[in-house]
C-alpha cells in the first residue's frame, strides 16, 4: 500500500507528542506574525542548545 504525501505527513503528525501537535495547530490557526517569530526563535535556540548537549554527551562517551 502506497501512502500519498499528505497521508505520510498526517501519519508523522500523529506520532508527535500532544504538546507539539497543539503548538503546531496554534501556529497554523491563531498565531500572529510577531508570535510566530518569537516561537521560531525559541524553538531554534532550544534545538541548537539540545544538539550541543547531545554532541557533548557523545564526545564524553568516546573519551570513557
Amino acid at each position: 500500500m502506497r501512502y500519498t504525501i499528505q497521508q505520510s505527513r498526517k501519519k508523522e503528525f500523529d506520532l508527535l507528542p500532544k504538546s507539539v501537535k497543539q503548538t503546531i495547530r496554534y501556529m497554523k490557526q491563531d498565531a500572529s506574525p510577531e508570535q510566530l517569530l518569537r516561537i521560531q526563535k525559541m524553538i531554534n535556540t532550544t534545538i541548537t542548545h539540545r544538539l550541543r548537549e547531545i554532541e557533548g554527551e557523545s564526545k564524553d562517551r568516546l573519551i570513557k
